[in-house]
């Protein structure tokens, strides 16, 4: 039988596009996109953009990192009109 998880944070936040994270050596990025698949060991999959002027690197385990500050969310439904 599958589990499906939420990639969580050594800090237990789940992840969210957007957020802003670092390493155990105090390496910055930027979280660009979060999978939650199908995994034995119940860990999805997170997508950094790094500080460091790195591409974007597939991380398979987000308990790796820290949640430094949560990036700006705007509900999907949310439509802004001009008046």
């Amino acid at each position: 039988m599958a589990r499906y998880s939420a990639p969580r944070y050594v800090t237990q936040e789940v992840a969210k596009p957007g957020d802003r994270i670092n390493n155990g050596e105090g390496e910055f990025g930027t979280v660009v996109e979060v999978r939650t698949e199908a995994r034995d060991i119940g860990y999805g999959e997170i997508a950094i953009k790094w500080d460091e002027g790195v591409v974007i690197i597939h991380h398979p385990c987000a308990a790796q990192f820290a949640l430094v500050s949560r990036g700006e969310q705007f509900p999907a439904a949310l439509n802004l009109r001009r008046c």
